[in-house]
């Protein structure tokens, strides 16, 4: 607090982040993702298909919402879903497929190299799912935007803000 106080600027990375603060100290911030990657990303080269496949890269923890990720594929007749990462929510996360007799759309691949996330992204893809709950500045929405993929996120911290489209509960 005696920091917020002496600033003469607050750099935040997000709304979320900035409603959080006190009020007294608002009109101190500013708004600056700080996500950066390198300009070497190649472009996509996805040619397209029947099958649209969205993919889903992170840790597998409640709060990236791999689950919600699952779930969206009820929605989605016909659309697969890669799952790019490791973690506790893994078992939940196949057991929730099976239970929505949708395991046959759901590619678990677990924790990738970087090389191989973009290539994914480049190259199998049709769009990125990023349910997280919270995320500042998610890297992965820069690394789809930049590579020309399209990225659906809940509207929470910075992955609007990044070039994501943001989905609202109703």
């Amino acid at each position: 607090r005696m920091s917020w106080r002496r600033a003469a600027l607050i750099l935040v990375q997000n709304r979320e982040t900035r409603d959080w603060l006190p009020e007294r100290y608002r009109d101190k911030v500013r708004v600056l993702p700080n996500a950066m990657v390198e300009s070497e990303v190649p472009v996509r080269a996805r040619a397209g298909g029947s099958q649209g496949t969205a993919c889903f890269v992170g840790r597998l923890v409640p709060l990236k919402g791999v689950i919600l990720a699952v779930q969206s594929l009820q929605l989605l007749d016909g659309w697969r879903l890669i799952i790019a990462g490791s973690g506790p929510d893994r078992k939940r996360a196949e057991r929730l497929a099976n239970k929505l007799q949708v395991a046959n759309r759901v590619e678990f691949r677990g924790w990738l190299e970087r090389a191989e996330v973009l290539r994914v992204m480049r190259e199998e893809a049709d769009v990125l799912l990023f349910p997280s709950f919270h995320d500042e500045a998610g890297l992965v929405v820069i690394e789809a935007a930049q590579s020309g993929l399209p990225t659906v996120c809940l509207d929470r911290g910075g992955p609007p803000l990044l070039g994501g489209k943001a989905i609202t509960a109703k």
